[in-house]
């Protein structure tokens, strides 16, 4: 879990960007490189349908593979 701890004048409502970079896209798919939108294809922030909120963020990853190795990375950003 990454929480969000506002301080003095840390603006209260925030959103979740999370894009990721990978060598093996999603199913159905040739993007390598994408915001991870958790099925939302009209809003990029994670937030929406993802476990994040203006106090936090948590991703819990996972994907059905089976002897396949796969370099990934992700980077979050707060926006507001």
């Amino acid at each position: 879990m990454l929480r969000y701890n506002r301080i003095g004048n840390d603006p209260a409502n925030i959103h979740w960007i999370q894009f990721i970079t990978t060598d093996y896209p999603r199913p159905g798919t040739t993007a390598k490189f994408f915001v991870d939108d958790e099925g939302n294809d009209n809003n990029p922030y994670y937030d929406t349908n993802g476990a994040a909120n203006n106090t936090g963020f948590f991703d819990f990853v996972g994907r059905p593979t089976r002897n396949t190795f796969i370099n990934w990375r992700a980077d979050l950003f707060v926006v507001q």
